[in-house]
């Protein structure tokens, strides 16, 4: 189900974030060179699961395992970036449901209990008759919505890093900033991961109904992300724009109309944005 995107896809990501600010003739040379993406160097994204803790933490390691889960993330990564060193991708126990790039230690940290918390989310919404606009989850899709979820939320994490390992400037939240990043590098991968996209905005649309009775609202207003809720509206806008006619379905709802229509600029300025910041650092 999840194994083995082509490095093809990766050379399509490098045209899409550097054409973005290019000419008709510029993008024409960069299709040209990036029919294949090439690896660049020997550093590379290492991925290393760590023995759980718990025993209550070995069913989101194994789903980690037999779907190849860090190993197909570390090979994409490494496929799209020139690194300047050798990053690890841990799976572990972390004690809180988590996943981060750990700037102290230069590595991605996908925490077991986050794969945990978000199977069981998927699979209580599933039970809900009220379930938020765009989320159904169904009982044969936790494992792939999980799965989803977690690619999104591993190239949210990668933007932390680029940002740091790249020293690139950061304007406005780079939390909103590095979720774009995560929206442009999956829409790039076609089909499967416009599909990751919409279960990484699903998780968004949950995660704000359980924020909102868990966690008070100054602490809510005041954190350095965006609300749940507005992340679940942005994703959905950058998948909308950068492909108004596959995605109508989306308008009007859950996107409504008046969203919808400034979605194409968004997604174009997002992506222009990244080429620019990325473009020294892309493979192919």
């Amino acid at each position: 189900m999840f194994r083995k995107r082509h490095a093809a896809v990766a050379a399509a990501l490098a045209v899409t974030l550097v054409s973005a600010g290019c000419s008709a003739s510029q993008e024409r040379q960069l299709q040209q060179r990036g029919v294949a993406a090439r690896r660049q160097g020997d550093y590379t994204f290492v991925p290393r699961y760590t023995e759980p803790r718990k025993n209550r933490d070995r069913p989101a390691e194994q789903l980690l395992r037999e779907n190849g889960v860090l190993e197909e993330l570390s090979e994409y990564g490494t496929s799209l970036l020139k690194l300047p060193k050798n990053i690890p991708v841990l799976g572990q126990s972390c004690g809180q449901v988590n996943l981060s790039w750990d700037a102290d230690g230069q590595r991605i940290v996908m925490c077991y209990e986050m794969v945990t918390f978000l199977a069981q989310m998927f699979e209580a919404a599933d039970k809900k008759l009220d379930k938020p606009q765009g989320v159904t989850p169904k009982p044969e899709q936790y494992e792939k919505q999980v799965i989803g979820a977690l690619n999104g939320m591993f190239f949210h994490e990668m933007g932390h890093g680029v940002i740091d390992i790249y020293d690139l400037p950061s304007t406005g939240r780079e939390e909103d900033a590095v979720d774009q990043l995560a929206a442009v590098i999956l829409i790039a991968d076609g089909d499967t991961g416009q599909d990751y996209l919409r279960d990484m905005a699903a998780a968004f649309a949950l995660l704000g109904g359980v924020e909102e009775v868990s966690i008070p609202a100054d602490a809510r207003y005041s954190d350095e992300h965006s609300l749940s809720e507005q992340r679940f509206y942005n994703l959905l806008c950058y998948q909308y724009g950068a492909h108004p006619e596959k995605y109508s379905d989306l308008v009007p709802e859950p996107l409504p109309k008046e969203r919808a229509e400034q979605c194409p600029e968004e997604y174009d300025k997002a992506a222009s944005a990244w080429s620019r910041l990325l473009q020294p650092h892309l493979k192919g």
